[in-house]
């Protein structure tokens, strides 16, 4: 608002929601943050993930992979029915299509989430890792000693750019002297 009164508009379009939980306001906000294109990888990942807690919350009987039937609820029941025909369909099913993606992309974005440890997210924040699907899908694979291993060798060591490098170089033992006995302190305890 305090930037419209600074410009000077006297409107301006908008859409206000009302939700009926936190669990519902939560998933009104996920589904928005995702709708943006300059997301990164790491950051599409968080989302999907928290969207699919929000939706577990308000459809708890789809949590895990279990769908199903909503027999006797009523529609003024307080839950958000995005289903047809009283059926309720796992988070990614259910979700897909509006957001653009597929199941099986959502599915595997969101075990990526899950497969880095919460050190390991903060660590990739500011790194041009957290652009690359594919390195956090590489990464989340990894225990958290490997994950953070690999990423200091790939921030410090400009010949290693990626997890594969950063594994074969840990492997080979063609790291420089200063690196390799932390990462073989990482790797093996």
């Amino acid at each position: 608002m305090a930037a419209l009164r600074r410009l000077r508009w006297a409107e301006t379009p908008c859409r206000i929601k009302t939700a009926e939980t936190d669990a519902d306001a939560r998933l009104d906000e996920v589904m928005e943050n995702l709708g943006r294109q300059e997301l990164s990888a790491l950051d599409r990942c968080r989302h999907l993930w928290e969207l699919k807690q929000a939706w577990e919350e308000i459809h708890p009987q789809t949590a895990h992979g279990k769908a199903s039937s909503q027999k006797g609820r009523k529609a003024g029941s307080g839950r958000r029915n995005l289903t047809t025909q009283n059926e309720v369909f796992g988070f990614a099913k259910a979700n897909a299509e509006a957001l653009g993606l597929s199941r099986r992309t959502m599915r595997r974005t969101v075990a990526i989430w899950e497969g880095l440890a919460p050190d390991m997210r903060e660590h990739l924040l500011s790194t041009s890792q957290a652009r690359k699907q594919a390195e956090l899908k590489a990464l989340s694979f990894l225990s958290l000693k490997q994950q953070l291993a690999v990423l200091k060798l790939i921030l410090t060591n400009e010949d290693v750019r990626n997890v594969a490098g950063a594994l074969l170089a840990l492997d080979r033992g063609t790291l420089p002297s200063r690196l390799k006995s932390d990462c073989a302190r990482c790797t093996n305890s």
